[in-house]
């Protein structure tokens, strides 16, 4: 979803989970062996994650402000799928820590640092606001919580 700062103000929200974003690439890629360097990243084909068609992603916004650019092969509209994508091509993706540690030994990928700062990747919760004091969606909206505070406490290497 967009920052909820941009939603409409009848929207409201809480933040579940925040982690830092890695960079994944298959186990056997031709050219990325435990290292990529900024103009190596922007230089690879990417598998990315795109909510929205319109504007660039955060990634490339920031690449942009250094002269840089990225060739987007394949567009997905959620993280799920990505790393079966990247494990089967010579593709690279930008995924969650969680994401990229759940797959990793399963599908042989390579989890690198990306090599320069982005914001983290953050899951939000959103609700309209007129369900907002109804009991049964406070009810469901406490599991979220409380599931992902027990998750948050799981180490992710």
């Amino acid at each position: 979803f967009p920052d909820a700062l941009s939603l409409d103000a009848s929207i409201r929200s809480e933040v579940l989970l925040e982690e830092d974003n890695v960079c994944i690439a298959a186990g056997n890629h031709p050219s990325i062996k435990s290292r990529i360097s900024m103009r190596q990243y922007a230089s690879e084909r990417h598998a990315a994650v795109f909510y929205k068609s319109e504007g660039p992603g955060v990634i490339d916004t920031i690449l942009a402000q250094k002269g840089l650019t990225r060739h987007l092969a394949v567009l997905a509209p959620h993280f799920a799928s990505v790393p079966f994508i990247v494990a089967e091509s010579d593709l690279i993706a930008t995924v969650p820590r969680r994401l990229a540690a759940r797959f990793k030994k399963e599908l042989k990928l390579q989890v690198l640092p990306v090599p320069f700062t982005i914001p983290p990747f953050r899951l939000s919760m959103l609700w309209h606001e007129r369900v907002d004091s109804d009991p049964a969606h406070a009810w469901l909206r406490g599991l979220f919580v409380e599931t992902t505070l027990k998750d948050r406490r799981t180490v992710v290497p």
